[in-house]
């Protein structure tokens, strides 16, 4: 069987897959498909991919993983199949012993099967059909209608700023915190957090200290930046009729003073007016429903690089080159650049616009019971503006709110300022 799988794959077959079901199964594939295993990974070289030769999909992938990481008792390794199947397939084949929901895939719309003899292939066959036959279908196009914002980090380079505001705090106070000190061990924390784990016990003391900040912040606006970049970008999708919030587990007070600084105002408020808790005073039923049929596809990316779309927990095939190693769908970097955009289209200024333009509300972590990494936030501002996870876009920086992305099942982008 060696000398076979020599002559008809081009390797030794020990040298990749070890099980005859594997290897009755590729011949299978070949067979009926005239599939080819395309071995895309350096790092999994036991990985093999088949597509369809019309569209280039995935119908079918192999790979060599650990037993236990299908939560199988045994030990080892074990060879398995992914395949695509629809949700009636799913419900009657899932066994969690042959039948698992798909290995590094999307867990409702892929089915990974055991190739160590205990199915059977001609059992087998007639999915690997229905999966050619799914990857066939033309996928509808889900539109972006939103974008989300964090604010510290991503819209805006705040660190210098939030840095001295707590210094200059707890200097007035007594204590002798130094800017290196504070970016070492505490920046990134919120408030509460930073000044409990700092030693200051005392809960009254810690909200002086909280308001103190808040009201010295904006003496060091001059360091704030400006992602220009990025928010030239959502200006143009909010001049096409997509929705932009901000969702940030900072201060509302500090938000809005920045914003203020920034010359950003919340749609419907004027320039310079207190900011109303969540939404911006704007009515829900105002909300739902609005923004639809805007798509961020086509957008000049003004200087924000990677660019592209995919969602969080999609199907990991992709066409041409570059495909990305499963489990990697929907996430992408984006450097803050300092490329111009290009204009949007022209509109007339909402009321009360700032000179930089507006965003449609702001969440902040006060607004929702579970801060970031929960994904209560994101969820909120799209429960707010009537639109799902797939219609949802989110520009991120920190750990946590990367998490609170993936969690939302909304697509994102990674954002790195420049140091």
């Amino acid at each position: 069987m060696g000398n076979d799988w020599t002559k008809d794959f081009g390797f030794a077959r020990e040298e990749i897959f070890r099980s005859e079901e594997t290897l009755r199964t590729i011949r299978h594939i070949r067979a009926s498909w005239g599939g080819e295993p395309e071995f895309l990974w350096e790092k999994f070289p036991d990985y093999a991919v088949f597509r369809r030769q019309d569209n280039a999909k995935w119908y079918a992938v192999i790979l060599t993983v650990q037993a236990g990481k299908l939560g199988l008792a045994d030990e080892g390794r074990t060879e398995i199949l992914d395949i695509r199947a629809d949700a009636e397939t799913m419900a009657r084949a899932l066994d969690f012993e042959h039948y698992f929901p798909g290995y590094h895939m999307n867990k409702r719309t892929w089915l990974t099967v055991r190739l160590d003899g205990s199915v059977a292939l001609g059992e087998i066959a007639p999915l690997i059909a229905r999966s050619y036959e799914l990857a066939g279908k033309k996928e509808p196009v889900m539109q972006i209608r939103l974008i989300l914002l964090d604010f510290d980090g991503t819209l805006a380079d705040t660190r210098r700023a939030n840095t001295l505001a707590y210094v200059a705090t707890l200097r007035e106070a007594g204590y002798a915190l130094t800017e290196e000190e504070y970016a070492a061990k505490y920046f990134g924390m919120r408030c509460n957090e930073f000044l409990t784990r700092y030693g200051i016990a005392d809960p009254g003391e810690r909200e002086r200290l909280r308001l103190r900040k808040i009201a010295l912040y904006p003496a060091f606006f001059d360091t704030v930046r400006l992602n220009r970049p990025l928010w030239e970008f959502c200006r143009q999708f909010r001049a096409q009729g997509g929705r932009v919030w901000i969702v940030s587990t900072g201060s509302r007070a500090n938000i809005d003073n920045a914003m203020r600084h920034l010359g950003i105002t919340v749609t419907g408020q004027r320039a310079g007016s207190p900011a109303p808790a969540g939404c911006a005073g704007m009515d829900e039923a105002e909300m739902v429903g609005a923004g639809k049929g805007t798509t961020a596809t086509g957008m000049d990316g003004a200087g924000v690089e990677g660019t592209g779309k995919g969602t969080a927990g999609a199907d990991v095939d992709t066409t041409g080159a570059g495909n990305t190693a499963p489990g990697a769908a929907g996430s992408y970097t984006a450097t803050a650049g300092t490329g111009a955009a290009t204009p949007g289209a022209a509109r007339d200024p909402e009321p009360g616009e700032g000179p930089n333009g507006s965003v449609d509300g702001i969440l902040s972590g006060s607004d929702v019971e579970h801060s970031k990494p929960a994904p209560d936030c994101f969820l909120e501002a799209m429960r707010r503006e009537g639109c799902t996870p797939q219609e949802t876009l989110i520009f991120e920086d920190s750990e946590i709110g990367l998490e609170a992305a993936r969690r939302s099942g909304a697509s994102y982008f990674v954002v790195k300022l420049d140091t």
